[in-house]
Parts: structure tokens; C-alpha cells; sequence
């Protein structure tokens, strides 16, 4: 059986291309775009069971382009992961309702498991800084508690994260990076900037687990596709994260396509070698540039 046709019309359709940037309707068969043009020459074609959508006087484009992102983050915030972000995305305006949030999910989740703040913003708070180790240690000494900035290249945890990384006041900064530190007792003071001295906290599959990841790719899908946007990218894919999107189950369509951008320093061991990573191609994820950083971001 063909796929159903549908008629698009009595709108304006914007086609992005310039030998027909303005056309009256749209064909389509099924999730192909048939035909674009106007709307009685592309009536005259139609199929006598054709679907028709009266656009009523909307504007019709194709669909939105993420030209950088990190996909499927947003599900994992909303599904695990404590949300800090400022308008106007969130509410998010000063030091106290961040920590209130995090104690929040501090008492609903097991000791000893992680309680992670995401897209906390320095520059938008009342406070202008990020949260210090002490106040983190007031929302849990139970859990390891830790804040990452939205930009991912900085972030803020309490003590039982800097243990855990045996993060003391003998602790050089690495290079790329810095361990924040109290003026006067030159004591760690929960904040840890640049890439190389957050380590694997700033990867965005952080916490995730194959178990996680499938939900957090469905929430996120669903939430880029309610805002139009049919492409998206992941613009840091570990390798965990690549294995995970290559556990896609075959024929399957995730209602999503993506670009992967590989950690450059996964090169050429991602590539070829005995560890090269066996990648199923398949027409919805496809792995594109490595990406690499020149300076230390912040």
C-alpha cells in the first residue's frame, strides 16, 4: 500500500531555496516531501484519497536545524538531573533557591548517590558566583553534591566530591585547569574550572548509564520535536556516548536524526586499531567532525 498524500495549502510556505523562495503549497507522500509549488497545479496532481490541510493562513517552513548542541542532555535534565537555569529558560535568580532544589532532591535520593545542579549561571544570579563547597556541604555531606555551570566548563561541588577526586590544599591545578581556593587558608573551596581538572563531570553522559540513556533520548526528541527541530547535534560524544547511540536497536527509527561530533583525543583509536569502535551506520545518526578545543574556555 503507498503512502497517503497530503495537500498543504491556503498558507505561506517560506522554502528556504532560492529558485523558489515563496510557493503557495506543499505534496506530500508519507514522510517524503512530494512536490512544492502552487496550489492549483499541484491540485491537478493530487491522488483522489489525498489528505488536504487547510493552513489558514499560517506560515509554513521546514523544519529547524540545531547547528550545536548536546543532544540528548536536555532529557537528562529532565529526567535526572536538578535544573538551575535563569530566565529565561528557568527561574532560577539567586544562590539560595539553587541550594533549596538541591536539598530537595538531596532528601528524595539514596546516601551516597549522586546529586547533580545543571546550567547554574554565575552571571545571572543575585550573588554573581557559584555555590562554595560549605554551601553545598549545608544541602548534603551524604551525597556527593555537584553544580556544573551551563557552559559545562566549570562547576562547583561540596566535600564529599573534592574527597572523592583527593582534591586537598597540596593539590596542584592541572593544566587546563583550576581547583578554586579560600583566600586565606588557600583551602579547596568547591570550585573546579576547565575540562582537565573536572574530568569525566564534564561529559554530558556523566551519571548515564544504557539504562538511563533510552529515556532521556525519548524526552529530549520529544521536546525538540514540539519546537520544530527534526536535526540535532551532539557536539561532545565520548565514547560511551557513541555506544550508546550505537545500541540502536536495527530498523528501528528514533523519530530524530543526529550528528555526532567524536572527542578528538578519542583519535585514532575510535578510527582503526583493535579498539576502533564498530559503528552501524544507518540513516538517522551519523558521526561528522572530531571535535577538538584550542585554549582552556573559561
Amino acid at each position: 500500500m503507498s503512502s497517503p498524500q497530503a495537500l498543504y495549502f491556503n498558507g505561506t510556505v517560506l522554502t528556504m531555496d532560492d529558485d523558489l523562495p515563496i510557493a503557495s503549497a506543499v505534496v506530500t507522500d508519507g514522510e517524503r516531501i512530494l512536490a512544492v509549488g502552487e496550489e492549483a497545479a499541484l491540485r491537478a496532481a493530487l491522488k483522489p484519497d489525498a489528505e488536504e490541510v487547510d493552513l489558514k493562513g499560517r506560515t509554513m517552513i521546514p523544519a529547524f536545524i540545531d547547528p550545536h548542541g548536546h543532544f540528548p542532555d536536555p532529557g537528562f535534565i529532565q529526567l535526572f538531573r536538578v535544573d538551575l537555569a535563569p530566565p529565561p529558560r528557568g527561574d532560577c535568580l539567586d544562590i539560595q533557591t539553587a541550594l533549596k532544589r538541591l536539598a530537595k532532591r538531596a532528601a528524595a535520593t539514596p546516601k551516597g548517590e549522586w546529586v547533580m545542579g545543571v546550567l547554574f549561571d554565575n552571571t545571572a544570579v543575585a550573588e554573581k558566583r557559584m555555590p562554595t563547597r560549605a554551601e553545598l556541604d549545608d544541602v548534603s555531606i551524604e551525597h556527593p553534591v555537584w553544580v556544573i555551570h551551563a557552559s559545562g566548563h566549570n562547576g562547583a561541588a561540596n566535600s564529599v566530591v573534592l574527597n572523592m577526586l583527593g582534591v586537598c590544599k597540596e593539590t596542584p591545578d592541572p593544566a587546563g585547569g583550576r581547583f578554586g581556593r579560600d583566600l586565606q587558608t588557600g583551602e579547596p573551596n568547591g570550585l573546579i574550572e576547565g575540562l582537565s581538572a573536572m574530568g569525566v563531570m564534564s561529559d554530558t553522559d556523566f551519571l548515564i548509564d544504557r539504562e538511563r540513556f533510552w529515556p532521556g533520548f525519548n524526552a529530549c526528541r520529544d521536546e525538540y520535536l514540539s519546537q520544530g527541530v527534526t536535526f540535532a547535534q551532539n557536539a561532545w560524544s565520548t565514547r560511551k556516548m557513541l555506544e550508546h547511540f550505537n545500541s540502536l536497536a536495527e530498523g528501528e527509527d528514533p523519530g530524530i536524526d543526529i550528528l555526532l561530533l567524536p572527542i578528538g583525543e578519542l583519535e585514532p583509536d575510535l578510527s582503526s586499531g583493535p579498539e576502533a569502535l564498530q559503528w552501524r551506520n544507518n540513516r538517522y545518526f551519523t558521526l561528522g567532525p572530531r571535535k577538538l578545543f584550542t585554549d582552556g574556555a573559561f
